[in-house]
């Protein structure tokens, strides 16, 4: 029979190791900028160009600033960014003015950074041209290779971590159990 007071210390172990993970992750350093986005290359599996050509095949989309000379990028994971930069202008990447952006440090390039968010001119983050907007106009949806699908897989993906588990052990002097679910992940005992 397996000791409930070592079940107990492993999980609260486990939470702890989860909540140190999360203060770690949470050390990742951002910055904002205002930029003049200059020689952009958009990269495809393959070929480049220097136009939006749509999602497909896109790895990763590069620019310098001209005002620093400093390099940005924004890649497929975060094609939400790269769609709206498109969408701004008119799929060219030619930007006549600055624009104010938010990124965080790239690890694995120090002197590049990542493009996460974009402010518009009246200073407030712009919604990003992604698959959680169900706002989007006819206009916005041609810049995705298929939106339908990707909201779809989104709903899908959104409904699947809103369902919450409970595991609990009653007995009649004590309560516990270990919950996880959409916000998180937790363990409760009562005495």
């Amino acid at each position: 029979m397996i000791n409930k007071k070592k079940i107990s210390i492993f999980l609260i172990i486990l939470i702890i190791l989860l909540m140190f993970t999360s203060c770690i992750n949470a050390m990742i350093d951002y910055g904002e900028a205002e930029v003049k986005p200059v020689n952009v290359t958009v990269t495809y599996k393959d070929h480049n160009t220097t136009k939006y050509e749509g999602d497909r095949g896109l790895e990763i989309i590069s620019f310098t600033d001209e005002l620093t000379g400093m390099e940005y990028t924004a890649n497929f994971a975060n094609m939400g960014v790269i769609r709206t930069l498109a969408y701004m202008t008119k799929r060219q990447f030619k930007f006549n003015d600055t624009i104010c952006i938010r990124y965080q440090f790239d690890k694995d390039f120090p002197e590049s950074r990542s493009v996460v968010e974009i402010k518009g001119k009246d200073g407030k983050y712009m919604a990003l041209l992604d698959e959680s907007r169900s706002d989007l106009s006819d206009e916005e949806k041609s810049y995705f290779d298929n939106y339908d699908d990707l909201r779809e897989e989104y709903l899908a993906k959104q409904s699947k971590s809103s369902s919450e588990s409970h595991v609990y052990h009653e007995s009649s002097k004590k309560k516990s159990g270990f919950y996880y679910g959409s916000h998180g992940l937790g363990y409760y005992r009562s005495f």
